[in-house]
C-alpha cells in the first residue's frame, strides 16, 4: 500500500514508497505526467520519444480515500496469509497485498481482499493521481493543499482531511464543480466497447485544459493525449521505423496485435510492442475515445470525496489516501490486462 505526498505545496513526490514499483518504474505526480525513469518527457520537451530511449511509463493509478471504521485484525484470513503483509500508518494498523499477487494470484484474490478489507476500511475509488493533480493545479478555486495536508509516521507519508476540514473540503468540492461546468469545455472518455462482458462505460477520462501529457510508455511505443486530437500513438515496427496515428478513435486489442483506427488513419500495432494501450483498460479488448463534458473527467474525485467527507464527519473520523496498488499491479502483467 502506497500513500501520497499531500503537502502545502500541493501534489508532490511520492518518493517514500516508490520503490515498490521497480527500478524502472520510480513514481512521482506532475502535473503533466507520472513519471519514472521518463522524467522529463513531458509535452514541453515534445510528446514523442524515439524507439532507442529505455524506461516504463505505466498509467496512472488510482487515488482512493478511506475511512476506518473499526480495527485491522490480528490475523489474515487462512487463504490470504501468503498473499497480505501488516503496517501501521497514522490511521491504525492495516493489511497491505503484495505487489506479485495480481501477477501471480489473480483479480480474485484481490476482489478477496478487498471484501475482507471492506471489514475495517471503507474506500471510495477518486481518479487518477495525475489526473487530481491537473485538478489541484487548474485555478479553478479549489484549494486542495489546505484540507488535504501532509502527516507524517514511521510507516511513511499518508495525507488526511482532518475532521474539523471536512466541511470546508466539502464546500470547495461543490464550487469547484460549479466553476469546472460553467467553463463548458469537453474533454476526452476512453469508452469500454467490449461486447462479450457487462457494461462497464468510462473507463478513463482526461481533460485538455494542462496541455498534451503522456499517459503510458514503452521503449517502443508512447501514448499521449493532445488537446485539439485526443488519444495520439506512436511506435517503433519490427522493421525499426517510426509510425504514429493521430486522433485514435477505436481500439481493438486481438490476438497478435492491436487495431488503431483514426479519423484519417488505420493501423495495426504488434501485440507486445502495443503494451501501452492494453494498459489504459485491463481487461477490454475494444474500447473507443468520445468527447466528454469536462466535468465528467473529475466526477469520481468531486462526488466521491464529498462522500467519503460526509461519511468521515458523520463518524468523527478524518478521511486518509492512498494509491491503488492493486491496479499498478494489474497493468504490469499481459495476461491478465488481456
Amino acid at each position: 500500500m502506497s500513500y501520497l505526498v499531500l503537502g502545502v505545496e500541493g501534489l508532490s513526490s511520492i518518493g517514500a514508497h516508490a520503490d515498490r514499483y521497480g527500478p524502472r518504474q520510480t513514481v512521482r505526480v506532475d502535473v503533466d505526467v507520472l513519471d519514472g525513469d521518463c522524467a522529463g518527457r513531458s509535452a514541453a520537451s515534445g510528446v514523442g520519444r524515439s524507439g532507442s530511449e529505455p524506461g516504463v511509463l505505466f498509467p496512472s493509478p488510482c487515488l482512493m480515500a478511506e475511512v476506518v471504521v473499526g480495527r485491522a485484525p490480528l490475523m489474515p484470513l487462512p487463504w490470504l496469509r501468503s498473499w497480505v503483509a501488516k503496517l501501521d500508518t497514522d490511521l491504525g494498523a492495516d493489511w497491505t497485498l503484495h505487489r506479485e499477487v495480481v501477477q501471480l494470484g489473480g483479480p480474485a484474490i484481490v476482489s478477496m481482499f478487498n471484501a475482507w478489507r471492506s471489514e475495517w476500511v471503507h474506500s471510495w475509488r477518486l481518479d487518477p493521481i495525475s489526473s487530481v493533480a491537473r485538478l489541484c493545479r487548474e485555478g479553478v478555486g479549489l484549494d486542495i493543499a489546505r484540507p488535504l495536508s501532509a502527516a507524517r509516521s514511521a510507516a511513511g507519508v499518508v495525507g488526511v482531511v482532518a475532521v474539523d476540514m471536512q466541511a470546508s473540503v466539502i464546500a470547495d468540492l461543490v464550487d469547484v464543480c460549479r466553476q469546472i461546468n460553467g467553463r463548458q469545455m469537453s474533454g476526452f472518455g476512453l469508452i469500454d466497447a467490449a461486447a462479450d462482458r457487462a457494461a462497464v462505460g468510462l473507463g478513463r477520462a482526461w481533460s485538455p485544459s494542462a496541455g498534451p501529457e503522456i499517459v503510458a510508455a514503452t521503449a517502443s511505443c508512447t501514448v499521449w493525449m493532445s488537446a485539439s486530437l485526443g488519444l495520439c500513438v506512436e511506435w517503433v515496427d519490427r522493421d525499426g521505423d517510426s509510425k504514429s496515428i493521430a486522433g485514435v478513435a477505436e481500439v481493438r486489442i486481438r490476438d497478435h496485435d492491436v487495431e488503431l483506427v483514426g479519423a484519417d488513419a488505420h493501423g495495426a500495432v504488434e501485440r507486445h510492442t502495443a503494451q501501452p494501450l492494453v494498459w489504459l483498460m485491463p481487461g477490454s479488448a475494444h474500447w473507443r475515445v468520445r468527447h466528454v463534458p469536462e466535468v465528467v473527467v473529475w466526477a469520481n474525485t468531486i462526488v466521491r470525496l464529498q462522500q467519503a467527507c460526509r461519511f468521515g464527519a458523520a463518524l468523527r473520523r478524518p478521511v486518509g489516501f492512498r494509491i491503488d496498488d492493486s491496479v499498478v499491479g494489474s497493468v504490469t502483467s499481459p495476461a491478465s490486462a488481456c
